[in-house]
Parts: C-alpha cells; structure tokens; sequence
C-alpha cells in the first residue's frame, strides 16, 4: 500500500484535490492507496506530541499511514517559500525510526511558475536527514488553479500525463 499526503490542513485545498487525482491514478494501475491529509491531525498536536509522545490519537494516524506502508507520496503545497509548518510539526512528531529507509516521493504545488521548487528542496534535505530515500523525480506542478474544473477535480492531461509518470516510476521504485 501507498500513503498520499496531503501535506497542509487549510481546508478545501487545491493540493488535496491533486491528492485524489494521484489516489485515482494509482488505482488506474492496480495500486491500493489511502490518502492522509493534514487535517487529519488531532487539533490539539502542538501540545500533545511534544509533552505526551505517546498521544494515542497520533500514534495511530502514524500507525496506519506511516508504520504500515513501505512507500509513501507526499504532495506539499508552496507556504512562504518553503513547505507548511503543520507539516513539518507533523515530521517532528513521528519517530524517525519509524520513516528510516521508507521510499518517498514528492510533488510540490504552487499558484506561481515555480512549482514549490524551493520547497521540495527543503523538505529533501529533511527527509535525508531522517533516513528517508527520496525519489530522484520530483514534480513540480505550477499555476494549479488553472489546472482545476468548476466541479473542483484536476483536468489538466499535461499534469494527469506526468502524474502517472511518476506514479509509474515510483511504483518501480
């Protein structure tokens, strides 16, 4: 099984929509997927994670979306040039023992031309520092909301089409 992250917790997000159309994706080719999204943390994860690690609210969302898949795909939207907070507050919660040697890759989203380029840099670094293997194609998807229909599904086939590339490699990965 494959996790897809959808790495921010605003609600009704352009990258949560990208997240569903990567699940449908990997159904497409015969893939068992579940999608995590950022909103699924516990509301109360800044304080409960750094003074309780054994928040069991947390520990099984790390449980079943971390500790039971070998690979997983995080998709991680561009916030002040970087990735979100709630994300890397979700890193620091996770024991890194639990991530060391899992394969990951990495799509960032962004309104602008650049795709979260600079994001997906910085979340690199991270991920190497936890022992994570990063898959060397990493998307960027630039000007999303273009990207997506009136009914809130992406329809670009340009970015279907690279999408399932990556989804392919990585599955070989």
């Amino acid at each position: 099984m494959i996790t897809v992250i959808s790495g921010t917790n605003r609600k009704f997000s352009k990258t949560l929509i990208v997240a569903k159309a990567y699940q449908e994706i990997l159904t497409g080719l015969g893939v068992e997927s579940e999608i995590f999204s950022m909103e699924q943390l516990p509301a109360t994860i800044s304080q409960t994670y750094l003074s309780d690690p054994k928040d069991a609210e947390f520990d099984q969302l790390i449980e079943k979306y971390i500790r039971s898949t070998d690979k997983i795909i995080v998709l991680i939207p561009e916030y002040q040039a970087t990735f979100p907070g709630i994300f890397k507050l979700f890193l620091d919660g996770i024991p890194p023992k639990d991530v060391a040697g899992k394969k990951i890759a990495l799509v960032g989203i962004s309104s602008g031309r650049g795709g979260n380029l600079r994001g997906l840099d910085h979340l690199t670094s991270a991920l190497h520092y936890l022992d994570m293997h990063v898959y060397p194609n990493k998307l960027p998807v630039s000007k999303v909301q273009e990207l997506i229909n009136s009914e809130y599904k992406l329809s670009d086939e340009g970015t279907l089409e690279a999408l399932k590339r990556q989804a392919e490699g990585f599955i070989k990965y």
